[in-house]
Parts: C-alpha cells; structure tokens; sequence
C-alpha cells in the first residue's frame, strides 16, 4: 500500500458496510453495464480498513441511488486516476497527500 493520505468527500465510518459483490448490501443495486462506481462515488479516505492487495491506496465510499445507503470498496490509484479522467468536475479538488506532505493531484 502506498503511503499517501487521500481525504475527499465523506470520510470512512464503521457503520459503512463493504461492498463484498460490489454491490450495495442493502439492496443489492450495482451500476448499469458500461457504468462505475466514480458515477456514485462520494468519498474517497485512506483511513479505514486496509486492504491486502499492494496497490490499494484507500477506500471508495459510495452513495446508493436506490436507497442512499453509504458503502464501500476498496481502490488503487489506477482506479483513480480513471475517474479522474471520466468526471473531471466531481472530482476536480481530489488530491494525494504524501508522507513528506508534498502535494499533488492525480494525473
């Protein structure tokens, strides 16, 4: 896991459930065909459960449009970096901060 903090959004809580089929685990709404999550996302933390997987950066809270439940899943820069590029706008202020404090916003 890379060392960076990422704070965007709303932050991780434990009454937000995972996502284990990523899907909601109140409804079991998932996104269309063509679709993400980036679309739904409303926070993006670094705290919270970690991941055992090396290139995970965080978690991804996620709205449910069918019943506004608050989930989560867990994402890697490249994931990022993709939402970035398909919702410029929503995710316009969404910056990496490191552990030198540097800053720097995902390219």
């Amino acid at each position: 896991m890379m060392n960076n903090q990422i704070q965007w959004g709303e932050r991780w809580n434990q009454s937000q459930k995972y996502a284990l089929d990523y899907c909601c685990p109140e409804c079991n709404w998932r996104p269309e065909v063509g679709d993400t999550f980036g679309k739904y996302t409303v926070g993006i933390d670094s705290e919270g459960p970690k991941s055992k997987q090396a290139d995970m950066i965080g978690i991804q809270i996620i709205e449910c449009p069918k019943d506004g439940t608050l989930f989560w899943v867990h994402i890697n820069e490249k994931k990022l970096q993709k939402y970035k590029e398909l919702y410029p706008d929503k995710f316009k202020d969404l910056n990496i901060r490191s552990e030198n404090q540097e800053r720097r916003k995902i390219r």
